[in-house]
């Protein structure tokens, strides 16, 4: 509008400068005579007035008065079609009633400048409401809708489809296998299971990607040998943990002890039977032995032998490895009186004779500290 007024301004200067009464009537503008009349045009160089009075303007006057397509801006300076520059990280997401949703996010097509303010707002709040400012995005009840995000300096919004599920708060959601071992260069796949219904999206994410990598879908690399986490979390932020220990492929001592483990998880729900070594019921002794007995290892037929036994180097809590007997007393009594095997990351696996079965216990858990509390000495079998 600016340009138009100035554009006015100039062609009523022009027609000031003419005052000779003889002049020639045209269909536009009187001129004076024949010819052209240049002017100086602050906007582009220069305008001509042909003999009929028309105004011509030069390309550089035209597109300096013409506002292109794609840069075109309102009064108050908001581009009309660039949005485009921007997307959202989902076109559309799957949430249940109360739940929330806080990975819906802006990001920016090109480098070009810092992302500009962002204003969230939801076309029906009675199905699912969104922060203003945040994107945060909760579930209200069953149905569908759009949340829209604006961008600071566009007109144009860009949208995100958001269905409303009925189902509780907090999944809940187990992996499988729980805690597991590879070789280097192997992989293996992590599966979900939901207790009911809809589970929703979620991501897999590993704790050291130098010693196992994770795609998107589950599948894991084992990249180096070591021990890491693998974490799944759901899109409103519950979690669960897996341990994975990664084996040297020339390792045999590493074989044995993935063959060990291997054979003590199988025998997982197994009853406890006072004075039995397996194969199908077992005391906590007993446990230990049969497992060490799958992979060549004759232990001592009793705790105290065992956790007395000099043939393998004892070590500390803290110097805990997969593999490793851990041996325990109980609060009233400082004699060791218990045994099991070390899985790694913090958790045993034992014929537990409180639980009537074989059972995978925390050494440090939220409700006790037990096992850690009576720790009485540990044994390591394979260096």
């Amino acid at each position: 509008m600016e340009r138009y007024i100035r554009l006015a301004l100039l062609l009523a200067l022009i027609l000031a400068t003419i005052t000779s009464p003889a002049v020639a009537e045209t269909d536009g503008i009187a001129i004076e005579g024949a010819g052209v009349l240049e002017v100086d045009d602050p906007l582009s160089g220069s305008l001509d007035l042909d003999l009929d009075g028309l105004i011509t303007l030069d390309d550089n006057a035209f597109n300096s008065l013409v506002m292109d397509e794609a840069t075109a801006t309102d009064p108050n300076g908001v581009q009309d079609n660039r949005s485009s520059d921007y997307k959202l990280s989902a076109s559309s997401i799957t949430i249940g009633v109360k739940e929330k949703y806080t990975r819906l996010t802006v990001t920016k097509n090109a480098s070009n400048g810092k992302t500009p303010k962002i204003t969230w707002r939801s076309a029906n709040k009675k199905i699912a409401r969104v922060n203003a400012k945040t994107g945060k995005i909760t579930g209200v009840k069953k149905g569908s809708t759009t949340i829209y995000a604006k961008i600071d300096g566009y007109k144009k919004e860009i949208k995100c489809k958001v269905k409303v599920l009925k189902s509780p708060q907090k999944r809940n959601f187990s992996i499988s296998p729980k805690n597991g071992s590879l070789k280097v260069g192997q992989s293996g796949q992590y599966k979900i299971d939901f207790d009911h219904g809809y589970g929703g999206s979620f991501t897999f994410s590993s704790s050291d990607p130098g010693v196992a990598s994770i795609d998107e879908n589950g599948l894991v690399t084992a990249i180096a040998p070591g021990t890491c986490n693998i974490t799944v979390t759901m899109y409103n932020e519950v979690s669960r943990t897996v341990s994975l220990q990664v084996l040297d492929n020339g390792s045999s001592e590493n074989d044995k002890i993935e063959k060990l483990l291997k054979c003590a998880r199988n025998k997982l729900g197994k009853p406890y039977k006072s004075g039995h070594f397996g194969s199908d019921k077992f005391d906590c002794v007993g446990f230990t032995y049969w497992c060490y007995k799958q992979v060549g290892v004759k232990l001592k037929d009793s705790t105290s032998k065992q956790a007395n036994d000099t043939r393998f180097m004892e070590v500390s809590y803290d110097e805990l490895a997969p593999g490793d007997l851990v041996y325990f007393h109980t609060d009233d009594d400082p004699d060791v009186s218990h045994a099991s095997i070390y899985l790694g990351e913090g958790e045993i696996i034992h014929a537990s004779y409180s639980a009537g079965e074989v059972i995978i216990s925390e050494l440090v858990s939220s409700s006790s500290d037990y096992y850690k509390r009576n720790f009485h000495c540990a044994r390591r079998v394979f260096t």
